[in-house]
């Protein structure tokens, strides 16, 4: 099957980059965890800089897309108040930040998968189960990111990621936490490229992936604005949609991805179209005639043993699933 993953024994990309090592880190200290910005970024004039003057801006998230010109798109994925985050250290003197979780915040966990159509994510060490793939619905979640800074305007920055590196594997049990940490790092790049070429081809799609296919390559083609709320509501409705219409290839919990990727890849002239012959009398293979002679029994005999050729119809066609 194909898979936009690829297992990683460590989450830290971004260490000893002579570019930058601002990323952020989703741990576990308290309640659904916290998210943590360290390292140092590069400025607009290629300075490495510390985090400590972010103290106070609002960070937003953002996708750097290349347009069919060349030149780059950025896809802001903070369009609501749930998905912009203050900034703050993460304790007096600290020159690490955090970004503040409190009201209805969407935890960029969740923002992050979304807007790359995956399925849903879960708080840091609550897998849902440790029996099924950790790469399935409130399975997993974003552990890291290793990221570029953009200041825009006094009051906002906005972080635009290099790389996605999710974890699963670990349930926690009232204080015990079960099972091993496993990381996989996505392939974001050809994961937005498959979804811009499904889009092409959607007309061979369920109606409701086809839709949430549309709305996905607007939203990376810079044409529509992404909304976190419908955005999620697509996703989880084409999983359920395709679990019911392709149950032999889609369990309805994984990513949906690849079953749209094998669904537009079919040529159309790979299923035959089932016969519209009718059904022809089974005779047996022996008969006896009884009759007077001289009444034509060896002229009815001489003709029924006279082999048939059958063709199929002019009329019939191939057609695509």
């Amino acid at each position: 099957m194909m898979s936009y993953f690829t297992r990683v024994e460590d989450y830290k990309t971004y260490e000893n980059s002579p570019t930058g090592d601002l990323h952020y880190s989703y741990n576990a200290n308290s309640g659904g965890g916290q998210a943590f910005l360290g390292g140092k970024y590069r400025d607009d004039s290629g300075e490495l800089q510390s985090l400590p003057p972010l103290n106070n801006k609002i960070a937003v998230f953002g996708l750097d897309l290349e347009d069919t010109n060349g030149n780059t798109l950025f896809i802001n994925l903070g369009t609501s108040d749930k998905e912009k985050y203050p900034i703050s250290p993460r304790g007096e003197g600290s020159t690490s930040m955090k970004l503040g979780m409190k009201g209805e915040k969407n935890r960029p966990s969740l923002l992050l998968a979304t807007a790359l159509m995956l399925p849903t994510t879960c708080v840091i060490n609550s897998a849902a189960t440790l029996d099924e793939s950790p790469l399935t619905r409130r399975n997993y979640w974003l552990r890291s990111m290793w990221l570029d800074c953009r200041i825009r305007g006094n009051d906002e920055v906005a972080f635009i990621p290099k790389d996605f590196i999710f974890e699963g594997g670990r349930r926690k049990e009232g204080s015990t936490v079960q099972g091993d940490s496993i990381f996989y790092k996505l392939d974001y790049r050809r994961r937005i490229a498959d979804i811009l070429h499904a889009d092409e081809l959607k007309q061979r799609l369920p109606q409701d992936a086809a839709d949430t296919i549309g709305y996905f390559a607007n939203v990376y083609r810079g044409e529509t604005q992404f909304n976190y709320d419908e955005a999620a509501t697509k996703v989880a409705g084409m999983m359920k949609a395709l679990a019911f219409s392709c149950a032999d290839r889609y369990s309805g919990i994984s990513d949906p991805l690849p079953t749209i990727m094998r669904l537009v890849s079919t040529p159309t002239s790979d299923v035959p179209m089932p016969s519209v012959c009718k059904p022809q009398p089974n005779e047996p293979y022996n008969l006896i005639y009884f009759g007077a002679p001289g009444t034509g029994k060896s002229y009815k005999m001489n003709k029924l043993s006279t082999p048939v050729v059958r063709r199929e119809p002019h009329s019939a066609r191939h057609f695509s699933p």
